[in-house]
């Protein structure tokens, strides 16, 4: 019976790498390491599948265009190899796994919930409705497990989730191999990591650096990230072709560099002092927190889970969403930060982050959530 306790089930429809990829990659390689097998279904074969089976996961691709034949193939998977727990990423993975608990009600399905409803871009009136379609389907969950507070509040407000099916449990950071070179903060070189996606701020980013040249600033910025399906015959260039596009527009060849997608987080960033993210939306940005664990300064929109661990002038720089004259001065107030205090507000960053998201911590919270439902 042990054996099977320690079996899990990860759903993904791939739509690119990023964040979430990276958190399925630790936790995959921190289950492993903990004695668990580790399943992953997904639509496509993509350099997520491939990486969880170098990590020793087993890999199974399906069609994810139809819910009843999703939840059908997660139920014969789940039976096939005796696996009790599935876990779901995002709203719409969870409700194929929500389906699958209702053509089998012993299976326990946990859902990791990096970012909700209202934070996505779709009319009010669909938000609703996923809100009510969330609650009448909540008895289909077993276990919401947020990456922050921002998204609990979220549940319990808009959804009205029991705060006692409710567990925070923080990304994970993923350990950083490659030795720390540092740098000056204000070298004049900034790293955006962001895929090329609608609402990462890369038009803020642009806008910002037109303000900032327009002030007489010359400040370089790296823009660091891939584009939707990357790594799959299906690769979207739409949003990456609007934002050359802009730049060209905005005479920024010299001042903003795209660099493409790049694995190795501690070269992405290797020669730069500080690191962006004017996003109009977020959970808990892994990037942010990689960045504080290397000793960076973090400039970043209010948003989502953001203001949790980046506090204005503590662990990092705040300024509102959608707005480039606000990233353009929160910036300056960075440049403008004696560098002592800027050494004190990294030192600060990185004690935090090693304190609150270390991925053996992360791993062996959750773990105990899954004990716990086993247990049940």
């Amino acid at each position: 019976m042990v054996k099977l306790e320690k079996r899990l089930l990860i759903i993904r429809q791939y739509k690119g790498f990023g964040g979430i990829e990276h958190q399925i990659e630790n936790i995959t390689s921190g289950l492993i390491s903990a004695g668990w097998q580790v399943y992953f279904l997904s639509d496509v074969e993509s350099p997520l599948a491939d990486s969880l089976r170098q990590r020793g996961a087993h890999v199974t691709l399906a069609s994810f265009h139809s819910y009843l034949k999703t939840a059908k193939k997660i139920k014969a998977l789940c039976k096939k190899k005796h696996i009790y727990i599935v876990q779901s990423h995002m709203l719409k993975e969870s409700f194929y796994c929500r389906l699958a608990k209702l053509f089998m009600p012993s299976l326990i399905h946990v859902f990791r919930v990096h970012t909700y409803i209202d934070c996505s871009h779709i009319s009010p009136f669909k938000k609703n409705c996923y809100h009510v379609a969330g609650f009448l389907t909540d008895f289909l969950v077993n276990k919401y497990i947020s990456i922050n507070e921002f998204n609990v509040r979220e549940m319990r407000s808009r959804t009205h989730i029991s705060m006692r099916k409710i567990a925070v449990v923080h990304n994970a950071v993923r350990e950083l191999n490659s030795p720390i070179k540092t740098c000056p903060y204000k070298n004049g070189h900034i790293t955006m990591i962001a895929n090329f996606v609608d609402f990462k701020g890369h038009d803020v980013l642009l806008e910002g650096l037109k303000v900032l040249r327009n002030k007489g600033y010359s400040i370089i910025a790296h823009l660091i990230g891939s584009v939707p399906g990357f790594g799959t015959t299906k690769e979207d260039h739409h949003r990456l072709d609007i934002i050359k596009d802009t730049i060209n527009r905005y005479n920024l060849e010299s001042l903003a560099i795209i660099e493409g997608y790049q694995s190795d987080i501690v070269n992405a960033v290797s020669e730069c002092g500080m690191v962006v993210l004017p996003s109009d939306a977020e959970g808990t940005p892994n990037v942010l927190l990689e960045a504080m664990l290397l000793n960076k300064i973090v400039v970043a929109s209010s948003v989502g889970g953001v203001p949790e661990f980046v506090r204005e002038g503590q662990t990092g720089f705040l300024h509102p969403a959608k707005d480039g004259d606000a990233f353009a001065n929160a910036l300056l107030r960075a440049y403008n930060t004696s560098d002592e205090e800027l050494k004190n507000i990294a030192s600060n960053a990185y004690t935090l982050v090693q304190n609150e998201f270390s991925s053996s911590q992360v791993i062996h919270q959750l773990i105990e959530q899954y004990s716990r439902l086993l247990e049940k």
